[in-house]
């Protein structure tokens, strides 16, 4: 963060500063100042609700006197139109959400109201456009209304503390968020989660599960692409009529007269929205996600927000609408994010008996390990463990999935229950429900296997029955992660669970949904670069001043800064930082998978070739430690990287002329300093010994008075190509009895002739300038006092 902002204000209340892409806010108000204005934000709470009221019965009013169909294609088309051109989430503008929410909005109120509609001769257009600039004027009512309801809180709610009346008020504005997944993952959750209840949905609506997923698909595109290829399949129709010089336009038409009705019906009509034609999925099966028109009965129930936005819609429980006894799909987000939990409701109406959530867990557990084995390849996954609690084999505890990886573990465990639907204005008793039952429970479980785990030096792992079927060599594992795996995506909070306060956290697992887990697994296409964002994601559950609102964020982050917390060290202790638009370019890349037309290049990490060919090696190759291998360079600060590649391609080339072996070093005594001696072997060159290169790290070591050293022997080909890697970290441990002194005398030794050196070329040397031994102290601090 520079010094200086590039943009600044200040009101006197508060300061707002932006350095490139960082805003920082700072609030200044006295404590009696945030009073007062607490205080008028609660006095205008009653007169906004009852403007908000007035404001749903007008739109409510015009609503029932239009035509639903009409209506209904009106705001779907305006859904589209505000959505071209858009990538990313972060591209959104305040109008592009409220036309999103319009359609959803409208037909909740028209399956929720008894229909007026009159036909008539007159263009309904003006009606339509004014309804949405009213809908539009209630978000942004309601979104004013948040912070005065914020602030009246404390007095509706005296039982909750502070921290958490904010997370009520911010859980409010989040439940408005569309959009779960990227398109190009809607058929693969689909087809995971649904295969495994095809016998269900056999007998009670004789329709396959291979069926529904494909109708999804067609539905898919049919809301999303349709009408843009309809324009396409006329601009070619144009293109062919101008192209024709020997037929009258008369009978150019009657010719193509097919391709002339299709582009009305795809573009001008309903054809693209009808659920039966687009998906031939049984009518039966259709009416069970269908609300007919004043079907639905409680969104309008006269209660406490009736009829607001804000609340549990009926499109979400129903994604689809019957309307002269034809079934249509208007809301694209409304179908996707909710139709798993609405199939899943309606199965459990038809037939209460089923226990879907008994097989909605082995698909989900099975559907988490498939993603890993493919992030991971060559990983050993255990699934469905017990461990003994107490040392009590009568006394079992379950874990989900155990993964091996070299010599690192994941603990994870998945939780495939759904996530509670009402909104938090009204239940938000229930929202802490879910996230302790998704979050909450699941770290602890997490904690508790490895507790068990990290008792042992060789853990066995049981079957429900008690019967041994595994075990883990806890010896070799050097480092474990724990990740808890939702089959909702609740990332909004989950991205920064550690930070609610209302959850008791024992290990700070990492909380992810599934959707995350395959973005991660068609990011990084190694394992061992991934095991280094874990390494980092981990670290970011444990900065207190990190507060991201998408796990995606967390990604883009690390894609730009790598060991991405460290941007947090310009900021005050006492701040919480949000930083924002950091997953644009990966909005970007993963939107054009399902739209190859945009082609989209995957956003880079900033890795030197040489580096990557390396982690490729230690991905490809069975080495020990690779992890931590790769942890250890992937640590390396973007212009370490570099300085490393660019001195190893300098060594080459020198030792090809000189014919001898060089090595270099770099120093440095406090935690994030790169400690270490580099060796280069090549054809032609005479090698140290392993003894010569053990001895010349250790008396580095010793002189520069380190705790530890890495010593990183790296192999070339003729041509100059890397083809291996040897990597040992020395400690202080590693001297043995009796050659301290010997170490020490051969440290002084490189130590002088280095200085003899230095003084040749420069003469003279100050107290506060770099010591030339290596060791990164001032001279006055080393070798004037030491030689």
């Amino acid at each position: 963060m520079n010094s200086k902002p590039d943009d600044y204000y200040n009101n006197g209340l508060i300061d707002i500063a932006r350095f490139g892409t960082d805003t920082v806010l700072k609030n200044n108000m006295t404590e009696k100042q945030q009073q007062k204005t607490k205080n008028r934000l609660k006095k205008k709470y009653t007169k906004l609700k009852r403007k908000i009221d007035r404001y749903v019965s007008s739109i409510r009013n015009k609503v029932v006197k239009c035509d639903p169909i009409s209506l209904l294609s009106f705001c779907s088309d305006v859904f589209l139109m505000s959505n071209f051109g858009i990538s990313s989430e972060f591209q959104l503008s305040k109008d592009n959400i409220n036309d999103a929410r319009l359609t959803e909005y409208i037909q909740s109120i028209i399956v929720s109201s008894t229909n007026k509609y009159k036909p008539s001769s007159k263009d309904p257009s003006k009606s339509f456009f004014r309804i949405q600039k009213d809908v539009s004027k209630l978000f942004d009512l309601i979104h004013i209304f948040y912070f005065s309801w914020g602030a009246k809180l404390e007095d509706l709610c005296p039982e909750y503390d502070e921290e958490i009346r904010k997370t009520i008020v911010e859980s409010q504005f989040l439940f408005n968020v569309r959009g779960q997944r990227y398109q190009v993952y809607e058929l693969e959750y689909f087809e995971k989660l649904l295969l495994p209840h095809n016998h269900i949905f056999t007998n009670l609506f004789n329709v396959s599960a291979s069926e529904i997923i494909n109708g999804i698909k067609k539905l898919q595109y049919s809301l999303t692409q349709g009408k843009m290829d309809a324009i396409s399949d006329l601009e070619i129709l144009i293109d062919k009529f101008f192209e024709n010089d020997d037929q009258s336009a008369e009978a150019f038409c009657d010719d193509h007269q097919k391709e002339q009705n299709s582009f009305v019906e795809n573009f001008l009509g309903t054809k693209l929205r009808n659920v039966q034609d687009v998906t031939g999925w049984p009518e039966e099966f259709i009416k069970n996600l269908s609300w007919e028109i004043d079907e639905c009965t409680d969104f309008f129930n006269e209660q406490e927000y009736s009829g607001w936005p804000i609340k549990d819609l009926p499109i979400q429980k129903r994604p689809f609408i019957k309307i002269d006894d034809q079934y249509y799909c208007f809301d694209y987000y409304s179908f996707v994010d909710n139709f798993y939990r609405s199939i899943q409701k309606a199965i459990s109406r038809v037939s209460p008996e089923y226990k879907w959530s008994d097989v909605q867990k082995d698909a989900s557990e099975n559907m988490v390990s498939d993603v890993f084995s493919q992030i991971l390849p060559g990983c050993t996954i255990h699934k469905e463990n017990y461990y003994p609690k107490s040392n009590s084999t009568k006394n079992l505890i379950e874990n989900d999935l155990l993964i091996e990886y070299d010599n690192a573990l994941l603990i994870v465990e998945v939780k495939a229950g759904s996530f509670v639907y009402t909104p938090p204005i009204t239940d938000f008793e229930n929202h802490i429900r879910s996230y302790k039952t998704l979050i909450e429970k699941a770290d602890h479980q997490c904690m508790n296997t490895y507790n068990y785990l990290n008792t042992k030096t060789s853990a066995t792992l049981y079957t429900y029955d008690g019967t041994e079927k595994s075990s883990i060599d806890m010896s070799r594992i050097n480092d474990i992660y724990m990740i808890t795996v939702t089959i909702d995506n609740i990332n909004d909070f989950a991205a920064r669970a550690e930070k609610l306060n209302f959850l008791q956290l024992k290990c700070n697992a990492i909380s992810l949904s599934i959707d995350d887990l395959m973005v991660y697994r068609d990011y990084f296409e190694s394992p061992l670069i991934f095991m280094h964002f874990l390494k980092q994601r981990r670290q970011a559950t444990q900065e207190e001043k990190l507060a991201l609102n998408d796990e995606l964020d967390h990604l883009g982050m690390y894609i730009k800064h790598n060991m991405y917390c460290l941007q947090l060290s310009n900021y005050p202790d006492d701040s919480v930082v949000h930083f924002q638009g950091y997953r644009e370019e990966l909005d970007e890349y993963f939107c054009s998978l399902y739209h190859p037309q945009l082609s989209r290049e995957k956003p880079p990490l900033s890795v030197p070739d040489l580096m990557l060919t390396i982690i490729n090696y230690l991905d490809k190759n069975d080495i020990n430690n690779r992890v931590e291998i790769a942890n250890y360079l992937l640590d390396f600060s973007t212009e370490s990287k570099q300085q490393l590649c660019d001195t190893i391609s300098y060594t080459i080339n020198r030792q090809k002329q000189t014919k001898e072996m060089l090595a270099f070093s770099t120093a440095g005594l406090d935690n994030l300093s790169l400690r270490y001696t580099v060796f280069i072997e090549q054809p032609g060159i005479q090698c140290f010994t392993k003894e010569y290169k053990r001895n010349y790290v250790l008396s580095t070591l010793i002189w520069n008075d380190e705790k530890d050293r890495v010593m990183l022997d790296f192999v070339f080909d003729k041509k100059d190509i890397f083809v291996g890697l040897n990597y040992i970290k020395y400690t202080v441990y590693d001297i043995e009895d009796g050659e301290r002194q010997t170490l020490m005398e051969e440290g002084k030794k490189r130590a002088k002739l280095r200085m003899r050196l230095y003084l040749q070329k420069y003469g003279h040397i100050n107290d506060n300038d770099t010591c030339p031994c290596g060791s990164s102290k001032t001279y006055g601090d080393c070798c004037k006092i030491k030689l």
